[in-house]
């Protein structure tokens, strides 16, 4: 997948901190958490195009899924970073887009 960011801070962040997807279906379950292969420390101010997988196990549900990302605090194992984007859940996870399985 392709991951567009914009940074409009002045630095980067300076810890490598998790990177999470999670697939969410309507009734809000969690079907997928998997962390990317994303070094957020990369992300200088300005826009980056980050490319990585996402492994989807073979029998998932053919529904459409809410595709939440979420920077993960590793000593809380929370949610850790705010983003400037609308669409954050109780969780602390942002929608990014949706994802059609068939």
């Amino acid at each position: 997948m392709s991951i567009t960011v914009e940074n409009k801070g002045v630095a980067p962040f300076y810890f490598q901190w998790p990177l999470v997807c999670y697939l969410v279906t309507s009734a809000d379950s969690t079907e997928l958490e998997q962390t990317l292969a994303v070094d957020i420390r990369e992300w200088l101010p300005g826009s980056t195009l980050t490319e990585t997988t996402l492994q989807l196990p073979a029998l998932l549900p053919a529904q459409t899924y809410d595709l939440k990302f979420a920077i993960i605090d590793p000593l809380t194992n929370k949610a850790g970073i705010w983003f400037a984007n609308t669409g954050r859940d109780e969780q602390g996870r942002y929608l990014v887009s949706r994802l059609k399985m068939e």
